[in-house]
């Protein structure tokens, strides 16, 4: 049987040098510094990652919802509207144009009590205006919270707000992060349009200065985000577009 030799030099055995308790404790404190510092990094990545991409799904969600809602009711420009800013024109939009091709776990109407009453942030921490009673308001099975109101209904201008929580009530429930809002334009200047315009101007740097910061509302993060094909920028794009190092401290992601 052939046996391993673990002799070495002269005949005396060699002795397995093992780790003292103190060696140990150091080992595994360096290694909870380094999770610390790391993993709460990875966390917060997978997060904003997961959802652009439930922001991108939904958004093409419901491009495919009014394109079925055309085959009933013909095209958008005939659609009604009913009243700028007003609760139940919203109601009767979303329930006409909207619920009936979704899975709808709730349907909130212009509730703004429980899950119906949706709270937002900007990015900066203030509390901003988001779902509330001028719009009409449904929670899909998935978990995303869908608002939406009248913009505008005249000969120049019609269109309805979209406004998305990717993952309702849970955190962080900010502009930017996890609510994207966006405009379904249906006539621009007299003009068919029919087609979604994200908030903010077409420059991605005056969103980026104006808006998309740590500093800002995060309003305009949907426009960033969709410039960049739905993906989140990262930082050396972000500090490019701003046109200033000074961003890399204001990188909302």
């Amino acid at each position: 049987m052939y046996r391993f030799n673990f002799n070495h030099g002269g005949g005396a055995s060699s002795r397995l040098k093992a780790f003292t308790l103190a060696e140990v404790l150091i080992t595994l404190a360096i290694i909870g510094v380094v999770a610390a510092l790391t993993i709460p990094s990875v966390v917060t990545n997978y997060q904003n990652k997961e959802r652009v991409i439930q922001f991108k799904k939904t958004t093409s969600l419901l491009i495919s919802t009014f394109i079925l809602a055309t085959k009933d009711y013909g095209p958008m420009l005939n659609w009604d509207l009913g009243t700028k800013d007003d609760p139940d024109s919203a109601v009767k939009f979303m329930d006409t144009y909207l619920a009936p091709y979704l899975k709808v776990a709730k349907n909130c109407g212009k509730s703004v009590d429980g899950v119906c009453g949706h709270k937002a942030k900007g990015l900066d921490g203030t509390d901003r205006v988001a779902f509330d009673n001028r719009y009409a308001k449904i929670l899909l099975n998935n978990g995303v919270y869908v608002g939406l109101r009248i913009s505008e209904n005249n000969s120049r201008y019609k269109r309805v707000q979209v406004m998305i929580d990717v993952n309702g009530e849970k955190g962080p429930n900010k502009y930017g992060l996890d609510i994207f809002p966006f405009y379904y334009v249906i006539v621009f200047d007299y003009k068919i349009y029919n087609q979604i315009v994200f908030m903010g101007t077409g420059d991605i740097k005056t969103c980026i200065t104006d808006s998309c910061n740590k500093n800002g509302s995060g309003t305009y993060c949907s426009q960033v985000i969709a410039k960049n094909g739905f993906e989140i920028p990262t930082k050396d794009q972000y500090v490019q577009w701003a046109g200033s190092e000074e961003y890399r401290a204001l990188y909302p992601w």
